[in-house]
């Protein structure tokens, strides 16, 4: 709405040159009949003389004080000394009445030109500050969405290409040195562009640390363009005397042939920019399967909420064989998404969701209480086991969530020894000892601690140096090479060896052939798990086989 006001204003303002013509004329007309308005109804003593202060004020508002001036002069003519003072009477004005009145229609039309004037400045001052970055002083995104609109215009409905580049790590530079530095800072960024720029190609500053360049068609490719913008920024700056290293990403988006708005543009190269960061490339080009994902992530994030909820995920099981006995000593929970839509979603796509939100207390919640719920039937007919639930270290931020375990093992009355909580290897977390004091709690009262995915983190020693630990259990990549890669082989005999060392149960994951067992019981593993003894399965089915497998030992 205001920018279609905006557009009345500049356009009643500002008129084009044939549309001056029309005014120009219009209000020619308009003052002539006033005047055969003002005779007719019986000359210059009735109240009529006033309606020619409304030709006068727009000619005032629309050309000024020359117009204004001109408007009020010519009034003053038209209701001279040839308008009689009665018509019926024939009654002549007195000199003075014509000549204060042609003054007075002037001062008229020059104030009112004086107003135009001031309310032009107000309005231009006004778009100056819609359209303009104050501390840049390049267009921001308001001022390049006109740029982008006039291009469009002038290249026929062809649309240009955007190019955005994104100060990396910008914030810390804020929070070292204040924000007088962080602006020292765009403001040498922008200069550095601009020298860059070829001058047909627009620069605007269009978010916190995020420039934006429309490339025209026809002129320099995308390609070019980014190489010139790299080569003048650089990544070096001075703050005082101080020298920094500032990182930029590129990314960048082409019209593909459709109807394409700036927003939708700048939305897919800032998407490049992203994805130019998350693989550590300093530019990428935004690509339709990008934009594919970003949607589908925001279906599955909200889609998790009513899933959890509605107890829409299911848990399958994995059974882990102890290669002594050859008995099924325990389980290991995994998360199962089969979509009302979209069918059975990953673990590792939907998991890392979880992770990143506040749902994953209330995803760990109804693990918890489902797998002991199982857990709870499967001791109640007799078969002795652990079931092994994964914990994300998100989890031991929330101490919550381990009083909410008490609550449920003493709910489903299931003693503590036969639940498992892995802890994923992956990077040291910032509060180490606080997650060992509560797994320290955990083991004290008889639950058992296992590292998962073991070897495939840089955290390994240090979890095993300072974690309570009970179990290792080492990840498939390397169980899978064993029989083909010598490295492999010699990475889990040393896993093995040092575990033993420690006093810790080694698990080997991902089995899939009778060669890796046979060769991970040389070695002297401890147990396994993996297709070669059984996939996943439901509740229901995991019964039917432990119970199965445990009548066929029993017979052998």
């Amino acid at each position: 709405m205001s920018d279609r006001l905006n557009e009345i204003a500049q356009s009643f303002l500002y008129p084009q040159r044939l549309t001056r013509i029309l005014i120009i004329f219009g209000l020619i007309c308009l003052e002539i009949m006033c005047g055969v308005l003002v005779y007719v109804a019986g000359g210059t003593h009735v109240s009529y003389l006033h309606c020619f202060y409304i030709p006068i004020i727009l000619a005032g508002m629309i050309f000024r004080v020359p117009g204004g001036l001109i408007a009020g002069v010519m009034a003053g003519m038209i209701v001279g000394p040839y308008m009689p003072l009665d018509v019926l009477l024939n009654t002549s004005q007195p000199v003075t009445s014509y000549i204060v009145r042609g003054i007075f229609f002037s001062l008229v039309g020059i104030f009112s030109g004086a107003l135009s004037v001031v309310f032009r400045m107000y309005l231009e001052n006004l778009h100056r500050q819609m359209t303009t970055d104050p501390l840049t002083q390049l267009p921001n995104i308001v001022g390049l969405k006109l740029i982008w609109q006039d291009q469009v215009q002038k290249n026929h409905g062809r649309y240009p290409s955007i190019l955005v580049v994104a100060l990396n790590h910008l914030r810390d530079i804020d929070k070292a040195f204040g924000s007088e530095a962080t602006s020292e800072v765009l403001r040498e960024v922008t200069y550095r562009l601009r020298s860059a720029l070829p001058a047909y190609v627009n620069l605007a500053y269009v978010d916190y640390g995020t420039f934006a360049v429309i490339i025209p068609f026809a002129s320099l490719s995308v390609e070019e363009m980014r190489e010139k913008c790299r080569n003048w920024l650089g990544n070096r700056f001075l703050i005082g005397e101080i020298p920094i290293f500032l990182e930029s990403h590129f990314g960048d988006a082409t019209p593909q042939g459709g109807e394409e708005t700036l927003y939708s543009m700048v939305r897919k190269a800032k998407i490049a920019v992203d994805k130019s960061i998350e693989l550590s490339h300093q530019s990428a080009s935004f690509d339709e399967k990008d934009d594919q994902q970003i949607q589908r992530n925001l279906k599955l994030s909200h889609d998790l909420s009513e899933a959890i909820e509605k107890n829409q995920l299911k848990l399958a099981y994995q059974p882990k064989i102890d290669f002594k006995t050859g008995n099924c000593s325990g389980v290991e929970a995994l998360v199962r998404w089969i979509h009302p839509e979209l069918g059975m979603i990953s673990p590792g796509e939907f998991i890392p969701m979880i992770e990143k939100t506040l749902l994953i207390n209330q995803f760990t919640r109804w693990l918890l209480k489902t797998a002991l719920a199982h857990l709870q039937e499967w001791l109640r007919q007799g078969l002795d086991l652990t079931c092994a639930v994964n914990f994300s270290m998100k989890n031991f931020e929330d101490p919550g969530i381990f009083a909410d375990l008490q609550c449920l093992l003493k709910c489903y009355e299931v003693p503590l020894k036969h639940l498992e909580i892995e802890v994923t290897e992956t990077a040291i977390p910032a509060n180490l000892d606080k997650v060992a004091d509560i797994l320290q709690s955990c083991r004290e009262e008889g639950i058992k601690i296992s590292v998962d995915d073991f070897g495939t983190g840089q955290s390994s020693m240090t979890y095993l140096l300072r974690l309570p630990v009970d179990c290792i259990k080492i990840d498939q990549t390397f169980v899978r090479s064993i029989m083909t890669n010598s490295a492999a082989e010699a990475i889990v005999r040393s896993a093995i060896i040092l575990g033993h060392e420690l006093n810790l149960e080694v698990i080997a994951e991902g089995i899939e052939t009778e060669e890796e067992y046979d060769k991970l019981r040389h070695l002297g593993c401890d147990g396994g798990q993996g297709f070669y003894f059984a996939r996943p399965m439901f509740f229901e089915m995991a019964t039917s086989w432990m119970q199965s497998r445990t009548a066929k030992l029993k017979t052998n």
